[in-house]
């Protein structure tokens, strides 16, 4: 029974199948099952060949179908894409014209912030200590007389002219 299928058939037929003396015997017997049931395999066969024909239509029309719905899709994206390239080209030239426009511009930035560096140091250098002390010398020698004035000019003609 190790090569072997069990079946459920009738009492009888499984009797009489375990009776048979060879294979010959048993397959007649189970031919006879088949054909009782009313199974026809030339029948079943052409039903099937129908059945695959049918099959075979409904893919080859659902292939139809969707060659064309790619084809379709493949059009649309291929536009698009050609729509795209020229969206592009435009974009570029358009980008040109601007870096054209603003190059200038940026050049005179760079001018004017290089120039405010220079501003700034020469600005941070000024010792604004020193005019606020020039201011109350000013200040001081404007409320002296005339004759300290005077002391005061013969002090520092002679201090240069030692130096």
């Amino acid at each position: 029974m190790s090569d072997k299928e069990l079946i459920w058939v009738d009492k009888e037929i499984s009797e009489k199948y375990n009776a048979a003396e060879s294979d010959e015997e048993q397959a007649k017997i189970m031919l006879s099952v088949i054909k009782g049931k009313g199974l026809d395999f030339e029948e079943e066969f052409n039903l099937l060949s129908e059945s695959e024909l049918r099959f075979k239509a409904i893919c080859l029309t659902h292939k139809n179908k969707l060659t064309e719905i790619y084809k379709e899709q493949s059009d649309m994206l291929y536009k698009l894409w050609e729509d795209m390239g020229d969206v592009g080209t435009e974009i570029s030239n358009h980008a040109e014209k601007v870096a054209a426009e603003i190059n200038p511009i940026k050049d005179s930035v760079n001018s004017l912030k290089t120039e405010i560096e220079q501003l700034k140091k020469s600005v941070s250098s000024i010792d604004f200590y020193g005019a606020s002390d020039l201011e109350r010398i000013a200040n001081t020698v404007s409320t002296m007389s005339e004759s300290s004035k005077e002391i005061l000019k013969f002090l520092l003609d002679n201090y240069h002219k030692k130096w």
